[in-house]
């Protein structure tokens, strides 16, 4: 069984990190080399799973090797390595930083089936292959994870032109927290914590940044993981950017399996690699009611946020915990009223924003009725797209933003005392 092996921790954290190479990378290598020498056993059933028949014609590995990251080839990913070193595909190792690199290009290691010498052979590049990924390290700041998954795409594609004879299968294993702070998707901002996957999917498809992987088996492992600095993700955020990347790499025309939870085996990242930003971790905010009357605006990752074009809430029981302490607010005063106004991004028709920032206003409202207060007190609204602080959210060509198109989805609740 594969094991990842981390680049051992060295030294401590200056406000700009940058690679150093580690102390114990000596003893780091022979530890993967021991551990190696089981890789011929049976996979295991989560490598099973995963699927290595038929084996692959060229195999990537694309590794995070920022300092919120650690390097190594996850026990799930044994299957397609072994299946690859045995058929003596192609291998190409891409180091995943701000501006990705290949660390080993269409390196075929030579492996030749009934050899005398094929367990020697084997396992000499098993260790070879993990030295490569493990001591891989990052040039620039950053994290650019579709400019990596590109390189990847054109390391297992087809280089003799032909176009007849078997089928060629090629396959990328991904060991990465997949959450990219530059190019063409930044997670960074905080209402791609709930953008649509499909509409950042056109964005990147509209940007020419989809990578090309037809028929390409995706294995990744680590997708929306906390390690070094970045702060551990609610459940519901990471599964939003684990939805974002299926959508993409299906645009890409790839086959994708995520292997849930921790890499196994993970180490510790390497705290003195480059730095990447963290992605924050979206919590929701408690309800805060201007005492003296006002606006309060609730974004889509708010309390108050709505599943995509739908009047279904994101988290129902969060947002009838706002809607008891808006009701607690209007019985505290009979004098006091409320209007609730939706506001949705400029996609659709006039009308169409209009009926769906009224239907979600009125379903607001709806929840603060059924705790006590009078209807008549309450006053809905749709603005659609036409409210104060609306954010453009098309590019020049008349591509979505997904990310501004996010924010301007909101719900405002204005209180008069």
């Amino acid at each position: 069984m594969m094991s990842p092996v981390p680049i051992p921790a060295a030294g401590g954290t200056p406000p700009r990190r940058r690679f150093r190479a580690p102390a114990a990378a000596a003893s780091a290598l022979a530890a993967a080399a021991a551990m190696l020498t089981g890789c011929g056993a049976p996979a295991p059933a989560s490598a099973q799973s995963a699927g290595c028949a038929p084996a692959p014609s060229a195999l990537a590995i694309v590794v995070a090797v920022h300092a919120d990251a650690a390097p190594g080839i996850p026990a799930e990913a044994g299957c397609l390595v072994n299946a690859a070193l045995e058929a003596d595909a192609p291998i190409s190792v891409v180091a995943e930083d701000g501006a990705p690199y290949a660390v080993l290009t269409r390196h075929a290691y030579g492996i030749v089936p009934g050899s005398d010498t094929h367990d020697g052979d084997l396992d000499k590049a098993r260790t070879d292959l993990i030295r490569t990924v493990t001591t891989a390290a990052a040039r620039t700041d950053g994290d650019n994870a579709l400019a990596a998954l590109a390189l990847a795409g054109q390391l297992t594609a087809r280089t003799d032109g032909a176009t007849a004879g078997p089928a060629w299968s090629p396959a990328v294993v991904v060991v990465s927290p997949g959450l990219p702070d530059t190019g063409k998707l930044d997670l960074t901002v905080a209402s791609m914590a709930t953008a649509p996957a499909g509409e950042v999917a056109d964005a990147v498809t509209a940007a020419k940044a989809v990578p090309a992987l037809p028929g390409t088996r995706v294995l990744w492992a680590g997708l929306g993981q906390a390690a070094g600095a970045q702060q551990p993700l609610p459940a519901a955020q990471a599964g939003n950017y684990q939805a974002i990347w299926e959508a993409v790499l299906a645009k890409a025309g790839a086959a994708a399996q995520i292997i849930p939870g921790p890499v196994s085996g993970a180490g510790t990242p390497n705290s003195a690699g480059h730095a990447i930003r963290p992605v924050p971790p979206i919590a929701q905010a408690p309800v805060d009611l201007p005492r003296a009357g006002g606006t309060a605006v609730y974004p889509n990752t708010s309390a108050l946020g709505f599943r995509p074009d739908s009047t279904d809430l994101r988290d129902p029981a969060a947002a009838a915990t706002a809607a008891a302490a808006l009701a607690a607010w209007l019985t505290a005063d009979p004098h006091r009223t409320l209007t609730v106004t939706g506001t949705t991004a400029d996609t659709g028709t006039p009308q169409a924003q209009h009926d769906l920032a009224l239907a979600r206003a009125q379903a607001i409202a709806a929840l603060i009725t059924a705790r006590g207060p009078d209807p008549a007190r309450i006053t809905t609204a749709g603005a659609g797209h036409d409210f104060p602080g609306y954010t453009p959210d098309h590019s020049p060509d008349g591509t979505l933003d997904p990310a501004r198109a996010e924010a301007n989805r909101t719900v405002r609740i204005t209180l008069t005392p």
